[in-house]
């Protein structure tokens, strides 16, 4: 599965007023409660292990390095700066999948149960200026997939009642009055990937039926009535992303085979004869890691002749490129451009690269990763797609980004983190003062270092 990381579920009260206090506020909104800017927090997925209250100061020590104010698992960001926007309404909890909606905003999908301080469960609709649209499906599950063709967003994931009705992991709803519409195919288990190609809806994810026939980890759907079609190219684990380009439609995930051939984790199907292609890019890892989804391809993006891969990685169309490479989209083969996606040293977790999108000549970069075309770009950065070279592009999230598009003016990111943009250093020891939420100027750990 794609790497997974959750905000600390259990602190003591203050503990949580303190570090996510806006976020209980996103959750849980008064009549006309309005979110406090100012709070701050440390870093997140940490382990706290201590919280005293002395006045008006809460003291809180730990596994952590930094703080910031907590601006939650959404990000509206300048695409030239990535400077964090400040209208950009503040999500409590985590962004999985975002796409942009036609009309200079996005709709957003994940784990989350509040949206600029409304309470919105796992899919909303913002508008460009940041604004929360009244359209709120609300469903009962996280959100991975999401797809827009025409006035229907096709949503997926691990949820059972959308809108009101049931629906098993997968729905179409109308982006007009939130209403979800007839088409009910149903799976057993998560929905990652969706692709709305002519008079098929395509499937990716982690089940193993779909419309009560079996059809493993893929599978095609009627546009109209929604009945599964006869395309059984049974992959032999998850996929996790699909893309097309003209007739052909790209699959990426954990698999090694699919329709009983060998197609290391990346494959290519005619979409009018539901064949196999014999491009093949041989997508794998050396050495192995164990702790992740790799070797995996986690996104795509088809920009003219080039196919972008983004995943767990390191060797892909006859090349070494870790997490990330461009391939020749007829042939397979990786181009000459080379991101240099990279870890700080040998031994340590490879890179991966969750999500990827495209504004003109910049490609936008997400995931888990400290080095990015030859430089410090930590989770997230932009890199020239005729060079290779670090764009100015540096929104600094705190933790791990797993979505990105690109709308109107302005980048959105999602994912895990809960800051953006620069951090104060605060390496295991903090304090917050209680009438601001606001971090204070103590700092014990650099007062020891400097009069050592």
């Amino acid at each position: 599965m794609t790497p997974r990381t959750f905000l600390p579920r259990r602190t003591s009260h203050l503990l949580t007023w303190a570090c996510f206090a806006c976020l209980a506020l996103w959750t849980f909104p008064a009549a006309g409660q309005q979110v406090d800017q100012q709070l701050w927090g440390v870093d997140p997925v940490v382990k706290l292990t201590a919280v005293a209250v002395s006045g008006q100061t809460l003291y809180v020590g730990g596994l952590f390095n930094s703080v910031a104010p907590v601006i939650g698992g959404g990000a509206i960001t300048d695409p030239a700066t990535g400077v964090f926007r400040p209208y950009s309404p503040r999500v409590a909890g985590i962004i999985w999948v975002c796409i942009p909606d036609g009309r200079r905003g996005w709709f957003i999908g994940g784990n989350f149960a509040g949206v600029g301080g409304l309470p919105r469960s796992n899919l909303a609709h913002i508008f460009g200026d940041g604004h929360v649209d009244a359209w709120a499906p609300n469903p009962d599950g996280e959100i991975r997939s999401l797809a827009l063709a025409g006035q229907t967003v096709y949503v997926g994931g691990i949820f059972k009642n959308i809108g009101g009705e049931r629906r098993s992991n997968v729905a179409a709803v109308d982006i007009g009055s939130g209403r979800v519409t007839d088409w009910n195919p149903g799976t057993d288990d998560f929905v990652t990937s969706i692709l709305v190609l002519r008079d098929r809806v395509h499937l990716g994810g982690s089940f193993g039926i779909v419309d009560g026939q079996p059809r493993p980890y893929l599978a095609a759907v009627d546009l109209g009535p929604g009945r599964v079609t006869g395309w059984d190219p049974q992959p032999d684990n998850i996929v996790f992303v699909l893309a097309a380009h003209g007739d052909m439609v790209f699959a990426g995930g954990s698999f090694y085979g699919i329709a009983g051939e060998a197609r290391p984790r990346l494959a290519a199907f005619n979409s009018r004869t539901d064949s196999l292609l014999g491009w093949n890019a041989n997508v794998d890892r050396i050495p192995d890691f164990h702790f992740d989804c790799g070797p995996c391809v986690i996104a795509l993006l088809v920009s003219g002749e080039r196919l972008y891969e983004g995943g767990g990685f390191n060797r892909i169309g006859g090349a070494v490129r870790p997490g990330l490479a461009a391939l020749d989209i007829n042939t397979g083969v990786a181009v000459e451009w080379d991101p240099n996606v990279e870890m700080p040293a040998p031994g340590n977790q490879p890179p991966t690269v969750n999500c990827i999108t495209l504004r003109g000549s910049a490609l936008y970069v997400g995931g888990f990763f400290y080095n990015l075309g030859g430089r410090l770009g930590e989770f997230g950065g932009a890199l020239d797609t005729v060079t290779g070279e670090r764009l100015a592009w540096d929104p600094k999230p705190n933790v791990f980004v797993y979505a990105m598009a690109g709308s109107g003016d302005a980048i959105f990111l999602g994912g895990a983190f809960t800051s953006v943009g620069p951090t104060i250093p605060r390496h295991g020891l903090a304090a917050f003062d209680l009438n601001t939420g606001r971090v204070t100027s103590w700092d014990p750990v650099r007062t020891v270092r400097w009069s050592l």
